[in-house]
């Protein structure tokens, strides 16, 4: 009997948000394991001997009953790779979402299963990235009060981005924040990008909320003495 330990993997999301990290898990688990020809494909099933249902034996490639001996041995080797392919499947099984398992639970190998899941998250990524690319540009905060929340919103969004092996440039970035923020914090975001570009740097996205974030909370403490 083949020992196996079970990796703890992050559970892969609906939307393939965490792809990168989900795929990067698994492979390194799999290597960890010493499994991942069987991962890739490299790894084949034995095929010495062929059972014939008929006569109820195990026959050699040329056709004849195989001697005790040479079916023990065959049956192991067997026995081995069908404990191996089990425990990958049951790795990959319990960590994808139930509609894709559903989808691919009865295809023969580990390898078969691991490349229609990774086809299936190639040919979906690029309608997620484009749909989360548009959120980040022209999703707008529903009221001024909730400002920060929606540049926490514009952060996690991006980061997914990032988990599906996508970007945004701070350029980028920093354009769909520059358009949401309210006219009455357009003059310090001005004043710090002007004063970032005559030091020869570049203004990061982290420092431009940073800087809006530092804003809100003196306008509120303001606020907050004038009552």
């Amino acid at each position: 009997i083949v020992s196996f330990k079970q990796f703890p993997i992050d559970k892969l999301e609906p939307d393939y948000s965490n792809w990168i990290v989900y795929n990067t898990q698994m492979e390194t688990c799999m290597m960890a394991s010493g499994l991942v020809r069987h991962l890739d494909g490299r790894a084949v099933a034995p095929t010495d001997l062929k059972y014939d249902a008929t006569k109820r034996k195990w026959l050699d490639k040329e056709g004849r009953i195989a001697g005790d001996d040479v079916v023990e041995a065959f049956e192991k080797k067997l026995d081995e790779w069908t404990q191996v392919q089990a425990h990958i499947k049951s790795q990959i099984f319990f960590s994808i979402p139930e509609s894709m398992l559903i989808s691919v639970r009865s295809l023969p190998t580990a390898h078969e299963i691991w490349e229609a899941i990774t086809k299936e998250v190639e040919s979906r990524s690029d309608l997620y990235i484009m749909d989360i690319r548009n959120q980040i540009m022209t999703k707008k905060p529903e009221s001024e009060a909730k400002l920060l929340e929606h540049l926490d919103t514009m952060k996690k969004l991006r980061e997914r981005l990032i988990g599906m092996g996508s970007s945004m440039s701070d350029a980028e970035f920093n354009a769909a924040i520059n358009s949401i923020v309210p006219s009455n914090y357009r003059t310090i975001v001005s004043s710090l990008s002007t004063t970032t570009r005559a030091l020869g740097k570049q203004l990061s996205s982290d420092e431009l909320i940073r800087t809006i974030k530092d804003e809100v909370g003196k306008v509120a403490a303001s606020e907050a003495e004038l009552e």
